[in-house]
């Protein structure tokens, strides 16, 4: 959205046609509000999901570890796996 408002603004300033002008100028600021609203609600989002989704991410590497360190152990028992 950010690089569509920049080239509608580049051919705002290059065209000096009247109505195309005021259209081109609208819509690119339009679009330049509506980018930066879009990046200030995600950035408000943004660090909230992203600690959640790293907690179940540990939570999941722990789970498979043990799943892991099950399934060794039940296979083949011996004093290496059943000491650690």
């Amino acid at each position: 959205m950010t690089v569509t408002a920049a080239i509608m603004a580049a051919l705002g300033a290059a065209n000096e046609v009247g109505d195309v002008l005021l259209a081109l100028k609208l819509s690119s600021t339009l679009l330049s509000i509506a980018a930066t609203g879009i990046l200030v609600v995600t950035n408000r989002i943004q660090p909230s999901q992203l600690a959640e989704e790293q907690r179940n991410a540990s939570r999941l590497f722990k789970q498979l570890y043990q799943e892991i360190r099950t399934t060794l152990i039940l296979r083949n028992p011996s004093s290496n796996f059943l000491t650690t």
